[in-house]
C-alpha cells in the first residue's frame, strides 16, 4: 500500500532586527517550508530538492 505523498509544509518566520546601524540590509520575512511525512526515496531529479532535504532524506532512511 503506497499512501500519497505530502507537500512541502508553509511556515513563515518573521525577521527583525533592533540594530542602530541602518545600512544592513535585511528581508522582513522569510518562507521556510517543511517536509513532513513521508517522502518519495530517492528524491528525483524533477524535485529540485536542495543539498539539506537529500541529507535528511539519508538521515530519515537511516534511522528506520
Amino acid at each position: 500500500y503506497l499512501s500519497p505523498l505530502s507537500p512541502p509544509l508553509s511556515l513563515s518566520l518573521s525577521l527583525s532586527l533592533s540594530l542602530s546601524q541602518d545600512w544592513i540590509i535585511a528581508p522582513e520575512g522569510y518562507a521556510a517550508y517543511y517536509c513532513e511525512g513521508e517522502c518519495a526515496f530517492p528524491l528525483n531529479s524533477y524535485m529540485n530538492a536542495t543539498n539539506h532535504a537529500i541529507v535528511q532524506t539519508l538521515v530519515s532512511t537511516l534511522q528506520e
